[in-house]
């Protein structure tokens, strides 16, 4: 089954939002969550700002690995 990416955005000041709304780092650890369980093969897709910390994507990243998501890309917007 084919599903729409879940989009996960970092700003330049860390900050995380997920299809557009603005999620702490444990409010998005939740979502990967139950993303997991009920849509295991769902695309992710990570939006960095350019000026956006490398840690910061990176974390996002090792969150979305714990999860299980194997299918995620990333992506740098200006």
């Amino acid at each position: 089954m084919l599903f729409r990416s879940l989009s996960i955005g970092v700003d330049k000041s860390g900050k995380l939002y997920v299809d557009g709304d603005k999620v702490s780092v444990q409010g998005l650890h939740e979502r990967l969550k139950q993303e997991a369980a009920s849509h295991p093969g769902r695309p992710i897709r990570i939006d960095g700002d350019e000026l956006a910390r490398y840690q910061d994507i990176v974390h996002v990243l090792d969150l979305c690995q714990f999860e299980g998501f194997t299918q995620i890309s990333m992506h740098t917007r200006q």
